[in-house]
């Protein structure tokens, strides 16, 4: 009642026929929508427990909370276990996806039942606008392995570092979801460059996180790194400043990859030390061909 908007009722069906604002109801298509995010790390995060933890018995509960209550400072081995053993929706693996479509299902089936303030259906959706990275702020550690204010999964898309088996088996996964029930409709973000650089017959090394990209770079050796800056905890401006005063990393040419695209920001990249810098979405078709004129520039 104290914030009306009789302009846009003017345009919206229904409205000048009940002789009522869009704000009490008066819209012919009278809904709402209330969106979630983060699948990817909750499907995860219970398919660790189920896997790893009743299932194999290969970690103990005890353990697992210790680990979570620590932000796994001094459990990095069970950190790498929740990580690389146990199931991830979006690879394609019926457990994962199995608890992944019961989260899907409970939370549509929740919201539905629901109505809104104008006495309209609310309708189940799954969008992150980028709130998923606000939500990891102020979420502690989870059993997946994401360590306290790391960002959660986006929208309806697997956690990043999960699409382990490429683009068709993360497409499975999401064909498994009960897409009918979503009736707000969904966001899946697929992340290509593995799969265009594997065309290339390129041997890719990836990392969740700057700490763990720079230990692999220094037992790796690479001709090339591609460095995200949105990343969790240290951003990939710093980690490309220590790779840079690193002696046996500094000759290695640092591209930035990145959805930043305001003014500025490539200038910040190149004086951080890298050698390129490339916005998403990226360009399929040209994308092989900047990467194979940093490596031609190497041999």
């Amino acid at each position: 009642e104290a914030f009306p908007i009789p302009y846009v009722s003017s345009t919206l069906a229904g409205c000048v026929e009940n002789a009522k604002d869009a704000t009490q109801g008066g819209a012919k298509y009278n809904f709402a929508s209330i969106v979630g995010r983060g699948v990817g790390t909750t499907a995860d995060s219970l398919a660790a427990l189920k896997h790893l933890v009743y299932d194999t018995r290969a970690v103990g509960m005890d353990g697992l909370l210790a680990a979570l209550d620590a932000n796994f400072e001094g459990h990095d081995g069970l950190r790498m276990t929740l990580r690389t053993k146990a199931p991830k929706y979006g690879e394609d693996d019926d457990g994962a996806d199995a608890i992944a479509r019961d989260l899907v299902t409970f939370f549509c089936a929740e919201v539905a039942r629901e109505r809104s303030l104008r006495g309209g259906a609310f309708r189940p959706g799954f969008f992150s606008y980028g709130m998923h990275v606000i939500d990891g702020l102020f979420l502690g550690a989870t059993p997946d392995g994401r360590r306290a204010g790391e960002p959660v999964s986006n929208s309806f898309s697997p956690s990043n570092g999960a699409e382990r088996r490429g683009p068709t088996a993360a497409l499975n996964s999401v064909a498994k979801m009960p897409a009918t029930m979503i009736s707000n409709g969904y966001a899946l973000n697929m992340k290509l460059v593995r799969t265009l650089l594997q065309l290339l017959r390129i041997r890719v090394l990836e990392a969740g996180d700057a700490e763990n990209g720079i230990q692999t770079a220094l037992q790796e050796l690479p001709e090339l790194i591609l460095m995200d800056i949105q990343l969790p905890g240290m951003d990939g401006l710093e980690a490309t400043r220590i790779i840079k005063q690193n002696s046996a990393l500094k000759h290695v040419p640092v591209v930035a990859l990145t959805s930043y695209a305001m003014q500025g920001d490539e200038e910040r990249a190149l004086a951080a030390g890298c050698s390129g810098y490339i916005t998403k979405p990226i360009d399929t078709k040209r994308f092989p061909e900047i990467i194979g004129a940093f490596l031609s520039k190497e041999k």
